[in-house]
């Protein structure tokens, strides 16, 4: 019996089967497109990996893609370029700080603001527009961008970044539902262990950099949005890097933030007046981180306020200053650091009634008594 002779064809997978297609199909709209020739630059499977990445990225179908690269020569990041700044032209026209692909070194995919968008989306899962919302109140930093969703209570975020929120369930006080930063677990296991003696400070910046509404006290959104801020996701490395937090301080932009972000969390939300004695007791810890400029003439380098005992003096025994507005508890910040201790360079403009009355004060010692040790001239030693 003649055996039959069988012709074996190999079997193609679902995936080559595609990749056939898609070829197929890209080389009809290139031939189309009156352009059947593909750029020497890639081969023609390597076109359909293009395409399809754009169309993935874009939201955009096979075709739509494709015409947009053949266009730009199948330079995928020009296409995205072209794609955002269409999409997002009517929106960020306005915006001074938004990408706009004109800048010849913005050529790297991430430099695309649309990813950006994209990016806030997939961390948070925020819908587009709160997601461009966010980018364009940081100017779009990222970062930054993604600690403003989960600040923002409209927002309402769906996911954390780095499963900060399990991170968070670690350490939450759960009569409370915030973390307390000055009590256990979070203060014995994360700031005791390195920063003992500066705990004070600490906290202030780790609340200011959450966005705590209480002193000391977070919730799971501020505790989100300090994390993204310090760029941590684990306390560890937020515990060895509390020496570096701590010196921020040392900043005056940031010492100044944190300054008046003490008045409100001491003295109440949308309150304007603290009591004296929680004042002085606030000053005595701010003061002791306050390093004034360099003056050259006084040679005072990095010398705390010299009239700080003197301030604490006049207060205590002033029965007319039982409560600290904060007008005046932003002013003192301002005398420490522009007004000389002998005041040399002072001026009776625009000064709060108390420092004014502190001030004809000291004036009044130093004309009784020049040499006296409580002289404006001799508090250098206090």
């Amino acid at each position: 019996m003649a055996s039959e002779s069988i012709t074996m064809w190999p079997q193609i997978s679902p995936e080559e089967q595609l990749q056939y297609e898609r070829c197929t199909r890209l080389m009809e709209l290139l031939r189309s497109e009156g352009n059947a020739q593909v750029t020497s630059r890639y081969r023609l499977e390597e076109c359909v990996d293009i395409v399809e990445t754009f169309s993935f990225s874009t939201g955009l179908d096979f075709d739509q893609a494709a015409r947009i690269l053949m266009a730009l020569a199948f330079d995928i990041q020009a296409a995205h370029r072209s794609f955002w700044i269409h999409r997002f032209k009517d929106t960020l026209e306005d915006d001074p700080y938004a990408p706009t692909g004109q800048n010849p070194h913005a050529t790297d995919l991430k430099d695309l603001y649309g990813v950006r968008v994209a990016m806030i989306q997939q961390y948070t899962g925020v819908d587009e527009t709160h997601a461009i919302v966010a980018l364009r109140k940081s100017r779009w930093v990222v970062e930054k961008a993604l600690a403003c969703v989960y600040s923002d209570p409209t927002a309402q975020p769906t996911l954390f970044v780095n499963d900060l929120d399990l991170l968070f369930a670690q350490y939450q006080d759960m009569q409370t539902g915030k973390i307390n930063l000055r009590g256990p677990p979070f203060f014995s296991s994360v700031i005791l262990p390195r920063q003992p003696t500066e705990a004070f400070k600490v906290i202030a910046i780790l609340s200011w950099y959450m966005q705590a509404e209480c002193f000391g006290e977070v919730s799971l959104r501020e505790f989100v949005v300090g994390m993204l801020y310090l760029r941590t996701d684990n306390m560890q490395d937020l515990q060895d890097r509390l020496f570096q937090i701590g010196y921020q301080l040392k900043i005056p932009e940031v010492y100044e933030k944190v300054y008046e972000s003490c008045f409100v969390w001491f003295a109440g939300r949308d309150q304007w007046r603290m009591s004296t004695s929680q004042a002085i007791c606030l000053w005595t810890m701010l003061f002791d981180e306050l390093d004034l400029e360099p003056d050259p003439e006084a040679d005072r380098v990095n010398m705390r306020w010299p009239l700080r005992n003197d301030w604490f003096r006049y207060l205590r025994r002033n029965p007319s200053a039982p409560t600290i507005d904060k007008t005046t508890w932003m002013h003192i910040l301002k005398f420490a650091t522009v007004i000389k201790p002998d005041l040399s360079n002072y001026d009776d403009v625009d000064w709060p009634f108390l420092i004014k009355d502190f001030v004809d004060e000291l004036i009044t010692i130093k004309t009784l008594s020049p040499d006296s040790p409580d002289s404006p001239a001799n508090l250098s030693g206090n």
